[in-house]
């Protein structure tokens, strides 16, 4: 892949890391605060999905001009994506082999654990792809 189609491929999904956390939020303000209250860990994973989503932003509008710092800032998220997901697919799925008879939230934890999974890949893809040479070069001044 050259740099810069991993720059443009890496752009898009860091816009959709960052809709996916918006997303997140919204299922935490709407859904889960209403049913269980407003506990300290529900506003502690709202406060970090917004930091996420924010992030994701800045990253992406970094990526798209090159920016000097933006490499690492990547690399560090990537970190942070998989850690944070893969994790949360564990979860998921311990969850999931307890409610393994076809409830609601058996399906909810399915529609949790996807899109989970698919983000922690696209962090090891980024952790692959930004410490290959040709795009730490893109990356360095002119």
């Amino acid at each position: 892949m050259t740099p810069s189609a991993a720059i443009k491929a890496s752009v898009a999904l860091s816009l959709l890391a960052s809709a996916y956390s918006l997303v997140m939020i919204g299922v935490y303000v709407f859904r889960v605060v209403p049913s269980t209250g407003a506990a300290p860990g529900i506003i502690v994973g709202v406060l970090l999905q917004a930091v996420l989503a924010v992030w994701g932003a800045v990253n992406a509008a970094g990526l798209s001009r090159r920016r000097q710092w933006v490499r690492t800032s990547v690399l560090f998220f990537a970190g942070v994506l998989v850690f944070l997901n893969l994790f949360g697919s564990l979860g998921a799925l311990i969850v999931l082999s307890i409610l393994s008879d076809g409830s609601l939230k058996s399906t909810g934890m399915t529609a949790e654990l996807l899109p989970r999974a698919a983000l922690a890949l696209a962090g090891i893809w980024w952790l692959v792809v930004f410490n290959r040479r040709p795009l730490r070069g893109a990356f360095n001044p002119q």
